[in-house]
């Protein structure tokens, strides 16, 4: 793989983070800190439903207080934050 395609790549993984985190109520900082793997909610034919995580039992308070869940609660993420958006967001 060319320098370039891991550049797009690395982007786009960035892009999702930055999403997810938004979705949240999170800085990216925030999510990054949190260091949790995203798990697939899948139905009884593997299609994939929507993803979630556990919070992790040593989060900071600040971070569990904007999620509004406490270590070991497990928050699940629609499938719709991780669409690529159409173009600019508008205000």
């Amino acid at each position: 793989m060319g320098s370039s395609d891991e550049l797009m790549i690395e982007a786009m993984e960035r892009a999702r983070e930055e999403r997810v985190a938004k979705h949240l109520g999170l800085t990216l900082e925030e999510w990054e800190e949190l260091q949790v793997e995203l798990q697939d909610d899948t139905s009884n034919d593997d299609a994939t439903l929507s993803y979630f995580f556990e919070v992790p039992e040593d989060v900071a308070d600040e971070i569990a207080e904007k999620l509004g869940h406490g270590p070991g609660d497990t928050i699940y993420l629609p499938l719709s934050v991780f669409d690529e958006p159409d173009g600019p967001e508008e205000s």
